[in-house]
């Protein structure tokens, strides 16, 4: 695993495959362990992750809640008007 960026900018790490280099350690004190895609801290991203996950999941289920509703209301509102209803 590269220390540092050894020369190389991160672009060219990834170019090659490798995807951590050892950095200098964050602002949060971690180890130093980065990704070279973007340069962000390893142990950051973990920390962070499991919330980003169910904040996008539970945002995804909304969205497609709201659209069955929307796609429910069309289809009572076109049973209304064809004197269908319930």
């Amino acid at each position: 695993m590269p220390t540092a960026l050894d020369g190389r900018t991160a672009g060219e790490l990834q170019f090659y495959g490798i995807k951590y280099y050892m950095g200098r350690p964050c602002k949060h004190g971690h180890s130093g362990l980065r990704y070279s895609c973007n340069r962000s801290c390893v142990q950051c991203h973990e920390e962070r992750a499991p919330g980003t996950r169910h904040r996008k999941l539970t945002r995804q289920i909304k969205r497609m809640t709201d659209q069955i509703q929307a796609m429910q209301h069309h289809i009572h509102r076109m049973e209304s008007a064809h004197g269908r209803a319930d």
